[in-house]
């Protein structure tokens, strides 16, 4: 049994935590991620990155879920699409689509939408050793792209296991 191994903290307001809870945050990308490369391609490279346990791979974008059981996972996007071509987030378990967004917020700067922002989130099943990306799409185009930079901080995904 793994009842051993439990570890909580109980503080003297009878919040309780639990200090060993896989967590991951991961936020801004180096550069532009244009769409005709990184078009449903799982994110990775992330210019920051936190996490309780090593179970997110910033080489290939996975978090791998350390045990069984329902995790909770976030992406936010900010993205710029001159067309109003369809833009989409997701959020994949082992290469398959869990859920997406459908975006079709664009124009540029004409129509008022120089820049978009979308959010995602999805409660997943996972056994252990699934894996869990965000991908976006967008016409595969060179002009639409997720927003990056040296130090940027917009993008983000995270997860954390929740029961």
């Amino acid at each position: 049994s793994n009842a051993k191994n439990l570890q909580f903290a109980v503080r003297g307001d009878g919040i309780v935590s639990s200090p060993q809870q896989p967590t991951f945050s991961v936020i801004g990308f180096p550069s532009h991620r244009y769409m005709n490369t990184w078009h449903n391609v799982d994110l990775s490279s992330w210019n920051h990155v936190t996490q309780n346990g090593s179970h997110f791979n910033n080489s290939n974008g996975r978090f791998t879920a350390p045990v069984a059981g329902k995790y909770f996972f976030i992406y936010t996007s900010m993205y710029h699409n001159p067309s109003s071509n369809d833009f989409h987030n997701y959020i994949v378990k082992n290469g398959s689509t869990i859920t997406q967004s459908n975006n079709i917020s664009g124009g540029g700067s004409s129509e008022g939408h120089q820049w978009n922002d979308c959010t995602i989130q999805a409660v997943v099943d996972m056994a252990a050793n699934d894996y869990v990306t965000a991908r976006s799409t967008g016409s595969s185009s060179s002009t639409c792209y997720l927003y990056g930079g040296n130090a940027s901080r917009y993008n983000t995904f995270c997860g954390f296991l929740i029961g």
